[in-house]
């Protein structure tokens, strides 16, 4: 089992405890900074490079992936299902405060619009094969034990979301192999 840390103090708590995680989404600067956090709060804590390493490695980034054969057709296809995907999400999420007669205390909308999961950049890996490839290039390098990532995005039809996986698979992966 691996917790799933989206703030900073998640992730150090994860470090003192000598437990690897599973960063939410997040822009590869944050995802860069909290591992190097995570690496030192880990040596305060007493643990020596070995575990460190092994931590680092059994720790992961969660990304949206969209594939498509140019970085123009990933665009018009693949971030409009995402903000679709986004705008049930939330809508969810109202819909069982409601039933629960409850609210997100102290988040306003401007917070709730600045989340991580609000920038297209941040949360939805997407372009050709080339620039997928690129962009989990950069995260593989921050967090050494990969990338979970999904690829079924929004309200697309299944052979949309097929066609992504098949890309991803045949002209990514090799990339990494």
């Amino acid at each position: 089992m691996i917790l799933v840390c989206s703030s900073e103090p998640s992730v150090l708590d994860q470090a003192r405890a000598g437990r690897p995680f599973l960063m939410n989404i997040q822009p590869i600067e944050v995802t860069a900074k909290r591992m190097d956090r995570y690496r030192e709060t880990m040596r305060a804590s007493g643990y020596d490079e070995e575990r460190i390493a092994h931590n680092t490695a059994e720790s992961w980034a969660w990304r949206n992936i969209f594939v498509a054969g140019t970085d123009d057709e990933a665009a018009h296809v693949g971030i409009p299902a995402y903000l679709r995907q986004s705008e049930l999400c939330d809508a969810m999420r109202n819909c069982m405060l409601e039933e629960r007669g409850t609210t997100i205390e102290g988040v306003s909308q401007d917070t709730v619009a600045a989340l991580p999961q609000r920038n297209i950049e941040a949360t939805l890996i997407h372009g050709s094969p080339e620039t997928v490839a690129s962009r989990i290039a950069e995260i593989d390098a921050t967090v050494s034990g990969g990338v979970i990532a999904s690829f079924r995005i929004g309200p697309m039809p299944v052979e949309t979301a097929t066609s992504n996986f098949e890309l991803f698979m045949d002209q990514v992966v090799p990339h990494f192999a």
